[in-house]
């Protein structure tokens, strides 16, 4: 799922123009241990030398002067779209899941400070999967930091991407599901409630308390 969400990354970038078309000799050289590393195509590859510039190397601000997203005239504007091009694709692949709910993506740019992006869920045309909207991400960090712990390591980019989408994913189904509420009465007085989102984990837990139950003599 990690290369997944990357390459969509990388494609969404392309597609709206968001690429480095031309490197020195030497700028290419450095970067190909880094093409090789994350196996990125010859169509690809000038999404990836503006992915590098801006989400696997220290820009030098908020946005590398030299790369996609720079807009002298309106850094915010640049600020956000960096940011756009980044969350956007793992929204979409979220999304897919869910026909029936309709995401949106909120960007509060900011050139000298965190950067926040919220993602809010809702339901489409009126189909009640959810009671009321919700939010399944809420994260901020600043512009000119690099998103990813280790950015040479491909392997942890992929990991840390497929983190993103898990996260917001766990959030969605978890809004959707019917929770399973189980109660325990001790001597007719409530004593204990439980909700599980998981059917399995409900009915184990269920099967757990009926067992103390019938040792302890409680009723649930």
């Amino acid at each position: 799922m990690g290369r997944e969400i990357f390459l969509a990354q990388l494609g969404l970038m392309k597609e709206c123009g968001k690429i480095v078309e031309f490197l020195d000799e030497s700028g290419a050289q450095k970067l190909q241990p880094a093409i090789q590393s994350y196996a990125v195509s010859e169509e690809l590859a000038e999404a990836f030398y503006a992915y590098h510039m801006e989400f696997l190397s220290q820009p030098g601000g908020c946005t590398n002067i030299n790369g996609p997203f720079f807009n002298d005239e309106d850094v915010k504007s640049g600020v956000w779209s960096k940011f756009y091009h980044f969350y956007k694709p793992i929204v979409n692949l979220v999304e897919a899941k869910y026909p029936n709910l309709w995401f949106s993506v909120s960007i509060a740019p900011s050139y000298d400070d965190t950067t926040g992006t919220v993602v809010f869920v809702e339901n489409k045309c009126g189909y009640d999967a959810i009671p009321v909207p919700i939010v399944c991400l809420n994260e901020s960090w600043k512009a000119w930091h690099i998103p990813f712990d280790e950015p040479e390591n491909h392997e942890a980019v992929y990991a840390e991407l497929e983190e993103i989408h898990n996260r917001m994913d766990d959030r969605v189904r978890r809004a959707i599901s019917r929770p399973y509420i189980i109660v325990q009465f001790k001597g007719g007085v409530l004593a204990d409630t439980w909700i599980c989102h998981d059917e399995k984990e409900a009915v184990a837990l269920a099967g757990k308390i009926a067992g103390e139950r019938c040792r302890d003599g409680c009723e649930t």
